[in-house]
């Protein structure tokens, strides 16, 4: 898969910068993606926005390096 294998290799190339942890938002209703970044370790953390353009609900994820 190479989303997965794009993924893995900016996460090794911040390990490797000394990054301690990667924030991002994802839609709250996108199931699929939202399972794709916690197979790479990412965990909800409780924070919630609103995308600006189509209004839809986002929900911030965490990484620890």
């Amino acid at each position: 898969m190479w989303a997965g294998a794009l993924l893995g290799r900016a996460l090794a190339r911040l390990r490797e910068d000394d990054w301690q942890d990667v924030t991002l938002w994802v839609f709250l209703r996108k199931a699929q993606g939202r399972a794709f970044y916690e197979r790479s370790g990412f965990r909800l953390n409780g924070a919630k926005g609103k995308h600006e353009t189509s209004g839809m609900t986002t929900t911030r994820m965490r990484l620890a390096l």
